[in-house]
């Protein structure tokens, strides 16, 4: 065995270098720091503001509505009855609008029940099978006049402390990580997240390793694809430069920014994806984005950190090098993939700003080295 080689051990798992996302954006901040405000609203005005998309409820985000008739039906019936109603959550981005973080279904309910399609199952007899239509003036007035209160996150709180108290808030199903950003910055970037998860260039270059239901759900793959988005539109070096080392908060100026962009730099940016996951596989083929040091290595599991950096740098050249040159890259990489350090950047502290900088660092070299500049 060569000095300074590591041994890569073998591995149940089907993804490598994820972040855990067990730790809390909370610890550590300042106590009487203003992170939430209070507005208090009519249940008309919402709907009102909902109508004009300053408030979004993204299907995307809960794709399922769950409540059934009779649980609707009692929630209107508490808004008749004047009982008060929990808490509604909700984000503030930065245009000033509104994401439902906790309160989708009643909010739902409400939309529901005002535009006429639900109608009413309850005991009360002058309740049941009414629709707002079939209500008495003076109780339809008292739906519209109910009284709700929001808690608004303030956009401007660091990122992790956002998605933390978007964690601790939701009363729904647990989320990831990828699954909050994806309702937080709802849009243009995150419908290309979606896109591209779907794409046959992107599962055939990943082996389908993301493709099972569970990381689907999770989001999984549209999170690894999200680092590829910032570190392409934001630049390695750029990770880390506004503070501590935090994965969150890059992901989250990614997206930002590309919900930003024209149509022709999105384009751009699908394009140079596609094309990096097509010559990932053509020149690494079932061992791209995993750890290996000959085209016979037994399989490993799919790595992240080896996805951002190759996804990225491939995506750089426009035209290949043909037979010659992926063999080139190949040899190259089996190298690289025997130096110690970069094999430590990409199998502990995967977010840590020296571990990103240095497997960008050492695998940019190596590429150029075979390949030019792009």
């Amino acid at each position: 065995m060569s000095a300074g080689r590591v041994v890569l051990p073998k591995s149940e798992a089907e993804i490598e270098a994820l972040d855990d996302e067990t730790a809390s954006g909370l610890e550590g901040y300042p106590l009487d720091t203003v992170l939430i405000r209070t507005e208090p609203r009519t249940i008309q005005d919402v709907l009102r503001r909902i109508d004009k998309g300053f408030i979004k409820l993204d299907p995307d985000f809960q794709r399922d509505f769950l409540w059934d008739e009779g649980r609707q039906s009692r929630l209107i019936e508490s808004v008749l009855m004047r009982i008060p109603l929990p808490v509604f959550y909700v984000a503030e981005d930065a245009e000033g609008k509104l994401v439902v973080v906790d309160g989708l279904q009643r909010l739902t309910t409400f939309k529901q029940f005002n535009e006429g399609k639900l109608k009413l199952t309850l005991k009360n007899p002058d309740l049941d099978a009414k629709n707002v239509e079939g209500l008495p003036p003076k109780l339809r007035n008292r739906f519209e006049d109910g009284q709700l209160l929001f808690y608004v996150i303030d956009a401007k709180a660091p990122e992790k402390v956002r998605l933390d108290i978007f964690d601790r808030v939701n009363s729904g199903v647990a989320l990831t990580r990828q699954q909050m950003r994806n309702a937080l910055y709802s849009g243009p970037a995150t419908r290309l997240l979606r896109e591209l998860a779907g794409s046959a260039e992107f599962k055939e270059a990943s082996a389908e390793a993301l493709d099972k239901r569970k990381y689907r759900e999770e989001q999984r793959d549209r999170e690894v694809i999200n680092r590829f988005l910032a570190f392409h539109v934001l630049g390695w070096k750029s990770y880390g430069t506004k503070g501590a080392a935090d994965m969150d908060e890059f992901l989250g100026r990614a997206l930002r920014l590309v919900n930003k962009m024209s149509t022709v730099e999105r384009e751009d940016v699908r394009s140079a994806f596609l094309r990096s996951m097509e010559r990932n596989r053509r020149i690494f083929g079932r061992h791209a984005f995993c750890k290996h040091e000959s085209a016979d290595d037994r399989k490993h599991p799919f790595n992240v950190a080896l996805f951002e950096v190759f996804s990225v740098l491939l995506a750089l050249y426009a035209e290949g090098e043909g037979e010659a040159g992926d063999t080139a890259l190949r040899s190259a990489f089996y190298k690289l993939m025997r130096d110690s350090r970069f094999a430590r950047s990409i199998s502990a502290a995967t977010t840590a700003v020296e571990t990103v900088h240095t497997r960008f660092e050492r695998a940019e070299k190596m590429v150029r080295g075979v390949l030019g500049d792009p």
